[in-house]
């Protein structure tokens, strides 16, 4: 067991060993006294204790969490320490006095590939130092790539759009580390300090004689180098491209999942009403909570339900906005038990949603239907007209159409209840003399008694003038009600040789009327159809209107 100290290394929080906390306080105490006698000893001791907590910060991980001696040795050896600087600059002078003037430049024209990054020089800068960056990262001079982009200018304004892409993309260097890995220097403290002291001083012969080694190298060697700089610039603009892809994608995450968060959490507010309908007496709305008491019954199972939904659909949309995040800002580490507690919560929704539709279930689970049977007078006419009422119809506009199988739209009129779409009218022969009709009041529950009950309770009008019957399109329960499919089948029953008009409203509940010449129901409307021995044919009726 060790004991673990906590410090604070160029603003980020470290959890550090005591043994390796000790050897890195000596090393940055005799980094202090190595430059205490130069100028900006201060920004030179926190450029470099920034790039010492990049690279621990790099070293830190899921498995590796606290920073051992192993990470401190492994930085003194990438960084450098002092005491090595010390001798190296008294070798250095030592071999400059005795050291061949020719070998001396043999050697500073013998050029080697180094790594470097692109980034934008903010030193160097005309206008967003692109141009500047550019040249450093391939070792030519800035004024060749500041030409092309002008005559790329004159050649279609492709050069401005160019400019304003790499400008986007790539990074202004800031720091003093990125300065260095800009021209390809180690980051060590060395050249830390140097790069520093060398600004303060506005020395800046040791990186133009780096920008000019263009023209002093071997010719296949600067091939070589130019080439390879080629590949590693585009590979750095597709990472770069990626990677502000993955920002917008992060965006699209983000509002994806608010869109799917936003009405889970309205739907269920008592003053959020987002089911519309247009009747006679205007607009009028039902809450999510309404519906949820009307299709669930008991208030216990309405939460219940609730809830579950709330959590299967907005765990996963909550996932979706984390995850747009990470990539928006470009997170890469995960907060610990972040996908195990979401993935738990989940499921737990997914389980009490299978419950509480298991509970709903129970109650569609036995149909019992109430039959009303009618029977018209014989002094009515041959020919029965059939019609639907026509401010119901004004209102729901949908007068030529019927989708069966929909779900059925809620209304709110005169304190009651109303949904459409479950009323249905068909056509049948009788051995009769007279019409009649049968209007068969249908509902399901959890015991046949209780459908029963549902049945009795659904209110359908209709009206009988003469030889013309007007029905309505929908039917009502009371306000304290549930729903438990609810429907109203009506039945006309037509006598061998009598006739039925069928007008181009009732489309609106007409469904599945058997004829002789299997004509759709949409196309049966506004004609008188006949009850023959063949069945319902329309006498007189061209095939084309059939």
């Amino acid at each position: 067991m060790k004991k673990t100290v906590t410090v604070n290394i160029s603003g980020i929080v470290f959890t550090m060993d005591e043994d390796a906390y000790d050897v890195l306080q000596k090393y940055l105490g005799k980094i202090k006294g190595y430059f205490s006698k130069s100028d900006g000893q201060d920004e030179i001791i926190a450029d470099i204790e920034a790039r010492i907590a990049e690279m621990f910060h790099e070293k830190i991980d899921s498995k590796f969490q606290v920073v051992s001696i192993l990470h401190v040795e492994e930085m003194m050896t990438i960084m450098g320490k002092p005491e090595d600087l010390i001798d190296d600059e008294q070798q250095a002078s030592e071999t400059e006095e005795k050291e061949d003037p020719k070998r001396k430049e043999a050697a500073s024209t013998n050029q080697e590939y180094k790594s470097k990054r692109l980034y934008r020089d903010g030193d160097g800068n005309v206008v967003g130092g692109v141009c500047s960056g550019v040249a450093y990262y391939f070792g030519i001079d800035v004024v060749w790539i500041r030409i092309v982009l002008i005559l790329l200018f004159f050649a279609g304004f492709s050069g401005v759009f160019i400019y304003i892409v790499l400008w986007v993309v790539i990074p202004k260097a800031k720091t003093t580390s990125e300065k260095l890995e800009m021209k390809g220097e180690p980051v060590n403290i060395d050249n830390i300090g140097k790069t520093i002291e060398d600004e303060i001083h506005n020395i800046k012969d040791k990186f133009s004689k780096g920008a000019n080694n263009w023209s002093q190298g071997g010719r296949h060697e600067r091939a070589r180098n130019f080439f390879r700089r080629i590949f590693d610039f585009t590979l750095t603009i597709l990472k770069a491209i990626v990677k502000m892809l993955g920002k917008f994608v992060g965006i699209g995450l983000i509002i994806f999942g608010v869109i799917v968060l936003l009405p889970i959490f309205f739907s269920f507010l008592d003053t959020s009403n987002f089911i519309l309908s247009w009747t006679t007496e205007g607009v009028s709305s039902l809450s999510g909570l309404q519906i949820s008491s009307l299709i669930f019954g008991s208030e216990g199972l309405t939460s219940l339900a609730v809830l579950a939904f709330c959590l299967f659909l907005g765990i996963p949309a909550l996932a979706i906005v984390y995850g747009g995040i990470r990539l928006l800002f470009g997170i890469k580490s995960e907060l610990k038990g972040v996908g195990i507690a979401m993935t738990s919560i989940w499921i737990i929704g997914l389980l009490l949603l299978c419950y509480s539709g298991y509970r709903l279930a129970l109650e569609f689970k036995s149909e019992s239907e109430r039959i009303d049977i009618v029977e018209l007078p014989q002094s009515v006419s041959d020919t029965l007209n059939l019609t639907i009422s026509k401010d119901i119809v004004k209102m729901s506009n949908r007068k030529r159409h019927r989708n069966h199988g929909e779900i059925f739209s809620l209304l709110v009129l005169d304190d009651k209840i109303n949904y459409n779409g479950d009323v249905e009218l068909t056509i049948e022969p009788t051995q009769q003399d007279s019409f009649k009709i049968e209007i068969l009041s249908i509902s399901r529950g959890k015991t046949n008694s209780q459908a029963l009950e549902y049945a009795k309770e659904i209110n359908y009008n209709y009206a009988i003038n003469e030889n013309t019957i007007t029905f309505d399109p929908y039917l009502t329960i009371d306000s304290d009600s549930q729903i438990r499919g609810q429907e109203i089948d009506i039945i006309i029953y037509v006598p061998q040789g009598k006739s039925v008009y069928l007008s181009d409203d009732l489309i609106r509940i007409l469904y599945d009327v058997d004829n002789y010449t299997n004509t759709l129901d949409r196309d049966m409307t506004d004609k008188i159809w006949t009850m023959t021995k063949r069945g319902l044919e329309c006498i007189g009726c061209d095939e084309d209107d059939l």
